[in-house]
């Protein structure tokens, strides 16, 4: 069932601003291994800092309820399910134009 969840404290907190403001989100790792960060952040997973951040963002957020962790975790998912889909759809029309040039290179082979 997962590890048990702990609160997070100040010092925590402190860390990990910190490494996002130094690398940025998206840069869990780097934060978690960066010796200015990694001694607070021991107890954490580059998911928790993530998650985090996230849950963060969407409690500051304006007009939106307070939401359960259950609920903000199905929107992180719901966004990583997305962020995935995009991608396979990009994927798909650069082969549908791979595909296109390909016809028209293998038109012109044949009509020589």
């Amino acid at each position: 069932m997962g590890k048990p969840k702990t609160r997070w404290t100040s010092e925590e907190e402190t860390a990990l601003f910190a490494g996002v403001n130094k690398y940025g989100t998206g840069k869990w790792k780097d934060i978690l291994t960066d010796k200015q960060f990694a001694h607070c952040l021991i107890k954490r997973s580059n998911v928790d800092l993530k998650v985090y951040i996230y849950l963060l963002h969407f409690a500051n957020m304006e007009n939106v309820e307070a939401a359960s962790y259950a609920d903000n975790v199905k929107v992180l998912m719901a966004g990583s399910l997305l962020h995935y889909a995009e991608k396979a759809c990009k994927e798909v029309e650069r082969l549908e134009k791979v595909s296109e040039e390909s016809a028209a290179i293998l038109q012109m082979a044949g009509e020589l």
